[in-house]
């Protein structure tokens, strides 16, 4: 389950809004977003680049653009595609081009094949990608070893060493248990709490160094209370107590899916809170012209949206909904995703307003 509190989780969100600062900005048309999936297994890499370069090269060309600004707009979408390293892990990959800027991101998601034109990028399918690809750290604890993984989505690597991770490992082999007393009050095996503290602290430096949240497996092992745990600096986004195994491929998928779908209950729980709260002070906005026009007077705190379903694909137009999302984050407003069916209610979308 999740234990961090909304604003925690609204504050990450503000930092990667910022890192997309190139989505709110008026481009120089045409601007062109593209969204591909990768296929898993280095066999598909060149295959994958070739599609993207083939489909990138079509969509411009259609535009029907002046043959120097079409050629520039090639050699941006080339030079991205180029640029990218699809033996990640990554899922889908999001090609951003226009006259004056080109960018690229890999996500850590499935995302449908899709392409816009207009005079901005796309939004509402980045800021989707960007909050399932969101890093943090999986502490994967078993009795008698202690593995670290960086996670984004359900991928997980092992972390690379450092200063940081080696104080987590001494602190993990050297922390020591008490023995039953006479009245049985104290479980052989327990850990003191000196112990138990010297290993949060370690595992609160790590998360601080890289700027994580963290998520834990085998939490039953640390002998440490949720109590303990809110007293820490640790920001954790999904608990699991039992042990679990993390041997081959195949269970480092099935661990990155627990994990992910517990982050996505306990943000859409936290969420569905705020939202409750709002809307019992009348601070809630759910029609779509209402959450637009709310958007651009800068009224906007957080824009909460259902999971998308992705029904339409290949070249598709811009809605009212793209708006809406780029407004609030122009505006510095947050737009977060919600799994369930908690915004049914207010048919799968509700703004949460500052005033």
């Amino acid at each position: 389950m999740s234990r961090t509190d909304y604003q925690g989780k609204a504050m990450t969100v503000a930092a990667i809004s910022r890192d997309l600062s190139f989505l709110t900005e008026e481009q120089k048309a045409p601007a062109f977003s593209f969204f591909f999936r990768i296929h898993s297994g280095s066999e598909k890499q060149l295959p994958d680049a070739g599609h993207m370069r083939s489909k990138c090269h079509e969509v411009i060309k259609e535009a029907g653009m002046d043959s120097a600004l079409t050629e520039n707009l090639l050699k941006k979408a080339d030079g991205e595609i180029d640029r990218l390293d699809l033996s990640t892990g990554a899922r889908s990959v999001g090609i951003y081009i226009a006259p004056e800027h080109a960018e690229s991101r890999l996500f850590y998601t499935y995302m449908p094949e899709r392409q816009y034109r207009g005079e901005f990028f796309s939004c509402l399918e980045t800021l989707y990608a960007q909050q399932e690809s969101r890093p943090y750290i999986l502490f994967h604890l078993e009795p008698r070893d202690l593995q670290v993984f960086k996670g984004r989505g359900e991928h997980l690597e092992l972390l690379a060493p450092s200063p940081a991770l080696e104080r987590l490992e001494r602190a993990f082999k050297h922390r020591d248990t008490m023995h039953a007393d006479r009245d049985g009050k104290t479980t052989k095996g327990e850990h003191s709490c000196k112990s138990m503290k010297e290993l949060l602290e370690a595992m609160a430096e790590l998360c601080a160094a890289l700027e994580m949240p963290a998520a834990i497996a085998g939490f039953s092992l640390i002998g440490a209370t949720e109590e303990d745990l809110k007293k820490s600096s640790i920001n954790v986004i999904a608990l699991i107590d039992e042990v679990q195994r993390a041997t081959t491929s195949s269970d480092l998928l099935e661990l990155g899916a627990r994990v992910m779908k517990l982050t996505r209950e306990g943000k859409s729980k936290e969420a569905l809170e705020a939202c409750n709260t709002a809307a019992s002070a009348h601070r809630i906005a759910s029609q779509m012209d209402e959450m637009l026009a709310c958007a651009r007077e800068g009224r906007a705190e957080a824009l909460l949206l259902d999971y998308p379903s992705w029904e339409k694909m290949g070249l598709v137009e811009f809605t009212p909904l793209h708006e809406t999302v780029r407004e609030t984050l122009s505006k510095h407003g947050r737009v977060e995703f919600l799994s369930g069916d908690g915004l049914e209610q207010w048919g799968g979308h509700v703004m949460l307003l500052r005033y």
